[in-house]
């Protein structure tokens, strides 16, 4: 939906459209999908229960992309471009800098003379 919506507001506003970048916009779609999924995968490796994580990550990108979605009928309906908000870049570097930090508590309980700067 966001796709399709995305291309008509592409078409109402004059902008340039390319087949290349819709591709791109798909290839980046089916790329966050698998946040979740690789977030499920590692907590199986890890021996953790992140159940809830990947529930909570993916109710987020449910949100981004509605937002998305609410962005691109306002710019239809006024024929103007409406700043959208990137919250699944916000989301991605959360995950980064949470799991990095988990990573990091994981080597100092295997590592005691690991230091957390490295």
């Amino acid at each position: 939906m966001d796709t399709f919506l995305g291309v008509i507001k592409t078409i109402v506003l004059n902008n340039r459209f390319t087949f290349k970048k819709l591709a791109v916009g798909f290839v980046s779609k089916l790329a966050v999908l698998l946040i979740p999924t690789a977030l499920a995968l590692m907590s199986k490796g890890l021996n953790y229960n992140f159940n809830w994580f990947v529930t909570a990550v993916m109710n987020l990108l449910i949100v981004s992309d509605g937002i998305s979605i609410i962005s691109n009928i306002i710019a239809i309906k006024t024929k103007k471009e409406v700043e959208n908000f990137d919250a699944i870049t916000l989301i991605l570097n959360s995950i980064r800098s949470r799991l990095i930090q988990l990573f990091k508590k994981l080597l100092l309980a295997i590592d005691p003379k690991y230091h957390m700067e490295k």
